[in-house]
């Protein structure tokens, strides 16, 4: 775990992903937002909350009565706490967080599952701790996404998968930090959603999202996110969720499965 905790504990590491709250974390607070209509959302946990930032936002759009986050960095789960969010250090790829079974009505895991060695301990959790009628909320690269399509058939390294912790290499035209080799296990849509169903799970809603705005990117990376939010988020990827850049999956508890 330390090894990892370094990695994630790095101050460029935070600077690039740290408190930026893009287009992708609005999509969630929306999705959250309908749901909370239905049905009051009391309590909800975000899995890989970073410093607490998006946390707090999402609880207090949805009026969470406790909000709590869980996260590898102490940095991290220090900063959380600091603005009202119950954190915990917590490395998912093992053992169990110190939660209650069943008692969250929203969990949100925001691109954290591709970084796991056991993206299949995450889920486990998530069934434990999640009510029968609450829902979880998980974004993830798409390893099938038309722009990796291209880079392979041309002969370069799909946009999500990474070849070293240091520099990214063998990528098409961009380069970028956050696309260096964090990411362990990237999936296509099928393959999530059948893992999905193995751990009793129901995916409601599958939603092709485009790269994310916000935060520090290269100029390359936001000429082809502006493309995307522009041209083929209300068009292709509105029609074939599985060919956008990333995938945000609304899950359920399918009830019929035991545990």
């Amino acid at each position: 775990m330390t090894e990892k905790k370094d990695f994630y504990e790095k101050q460029s590491y935070r600077k690039l992903i740290g408190a930026n709250v893009s287009s992708r974390h609005y999509k969630v607070i929306e999705i959250a937002a309908k749901y909370n209509q239905k049905r009051q959302i009391n309590r909800m946990l975000d899995i890989g909350c970073l410093d607490g930032t998006f946390s707090m936002l999402l609880g207090e759009s949805i009026s969470a009565k406790e909000i709590y986050g869980a996260d590898i960095s102490e940095e991290n789960v220090k900063n959380a706490q600091g603005k009202g969010c119950k954190a915990v250090v917590f490395d998912m790829d093992s053992g169990k967080l110190p939660l209650a079974d069943a008692s969250f009505e929203l969990i949100h895991a925001g691109d954290v599952i591709e970084h796991l060695y056991n993206p299949d301990n995450l889920l486990r959790e998530i069934r434990r701790l999640l009510s029968d009628e609450g829902i979880c909320i998980i974004t993830t690269p798409n390893l099938a996404a038309l722009a990796n399509r291209i880079a392979l058939l041309l002969g370069y390294q799909p946009f999500p998968v990474g070849t070293s912790l240091e520099n990214d290499t063998g990528k098409l035209f961009i380069s970028s930090p956050l696309l260096l080799g964090g990411h362990i296990r990237v999936f296509t849509c099928r393959a999530f959603v059948q893992l999905c169903r193995i751990h009793g799970f129901k995916v409601i809603k599958s939603i092709g999202m485009p790269l994310s705005s916000g935060g520090q990117q290269k100029r390359g990376v936001k000429i082809i996110g502006n493309m995307e939010r522009s041209i083929l988020a209300p068009t292709l990827y509105r029609a074939f969720p599985g060919l956008a850049w990333d995938s945000m999956y609304v899950l359920k508890i399918d009830t019929g499965r035991s545990k």
